[in-house]
């Protein structure tokens, strides 16, 4: 684990939208770094994913939705939360969690990473800290989102189905999910160190079309790695990719195969290869 540990040991965190993509890894990593989560669930189905961290009482579930201001500021009060990351779709939660941080405290941090037009800095008196983490398109373990090009290529790889033929496009930056969930939590330690709201996009250097990245996911799945890792990083905030872009695509291959042999019973596909 890296040095950032140290920083959330014993610290109470509350993220909603915890149950989604990035969401999720977001909590993971909280979680893996000694701090204790207060998750927003909206029903008890989805608590099942955390069933282990609620008994050891690192993980809190908060039951309800990310709109009703009443319920965000009660839990800010009753867990004394420390940090708030705001994950969940909703815009009109952003705003009940905007408010409700005003009420508790006006320099708690916060950190969002929704790709929405309407998501800016404003004024700090009247958000907070906020700090907004930009990602080109994220990719990784837990995406079903079939619109984005890295899930709809691995499903296609893994069911022997014909493979997405994206028109030609710009490059995009892609980020893998756990990293994004790094830069994130690097982020918040930010806000509170320059004591300012920040705008950063994270930018991994994974520079790639959607067809070059068809490609780069239809080679790992073959050969099991790329010929060398594309581009470099920009470092903001010191940030930067842990992994390959071969062992992420790896490791997000796997995810789709083993959810697919899980719902599929009579599904059966060739092992995928192993990045080196």
């Amino acid at each position: 684990m890296e040095s950032h540990n140290s920083h959330w040991t014993g610290k109470t965190v509350l993220v909603t939208g915890c149950t989604g993509f990035l969401g999720n890894a977001v909590t993971r990593e909280l979680l893996a770094s000694g701090a204790r989560v207060v998750g927003l669930i909206r029903n008890r189905k989805q608590l099942a994913a955390f069933a282990h961290e609620q008994r050891i009482g690192q993980f809190r579930p908060l039951f309800g939705h990310a709109d009703d201001f009443p319920r965000m500021y009660s839990a800010l009060v009753v867990h004394e939360v420390t940090n708030v990351f705001d994950l969940a779709t909703a815009s009109s939660g952003a705003r009940a969690i905007e408010r409700a941080v005003r009420r508790y405290h006006p320099w708690l941090p916060v950190v969002s990473a929704q790709p929405q037009a309407q998501l800016r800095l404003t004024a700090v008196d009247q958000t907070g800290l906020l700090g907004i983490a930009r990602f080109d398109e994220l990719f990784g373990s837990g995406d079903r989102h079939l619109d984005r090009i890295v899930p709809r290529t691995a499903q296609a790889l893994c069911l022997d189905t014909r493979l997405p033929q994206p028109p030609r496009g710009p490059t995009k930056d892609f980020v893998y999910v756990h990293d994004a969930a790094r830069a994130c939590l690097q982020l918040a330690m930010a806000l509170r160190e320059q004591n300012a709201p920040l705008d950063i996009h994270f930018r991994s250097g994974w520079s790639l079309t959607e067809s070059e990245m068809v490609t780069a996911v239809q080679t790992v799945y073959r050969v099991g790695c790329l010929e060398k890792n594309p581009g470099n990083p920009d470092l903001t905030l010191g940030w930067k990719p842990l992994t390959t872009l071969s062992e992420a695509l790896a490791e997000t291959l796997a995810w789709h195969q083993n959810q697919l042999c899980s719902s599929v019973p009579q599904f059966s596909s060739q092992p995928i290869a192993r990045a080196a």
